[in-house]
């Protein structure tokens, strides 16, 4: 798969997450790839704890607010 192709797999019928990650390991030579898993894996934790926030302040405010549900 060549570079230009490749780099098409955003508008390709990409079927999971999987796929695209998967998609992009190839693209990336392989005495690269470790240093590309610790970053996705990074970005990823950083994008997931700054999704998570919000919903962890509202069910903060529900707690104190209404207490534990029963």
């Amino acid at each position: 798969m060549g570079r230009e192709s490749a780099m098409r797999w955003h508008t390709s019928n990409a079927s999971s997450i999987a796929d695209i990650v998967a998609d992009l390991f190839r693209l990336i030579r392989p005495n690269e790839r470790a240093a590309f898993r610790k970053m996705l894996e990074h970005e990823l934790i950083a994008s997931f704890l700054t999704a998570s926030a919000p919903v962890a302040e509202h069910a903060w405010h529900r707690f104190l607010k209404h207490g534990w549900p029963t």
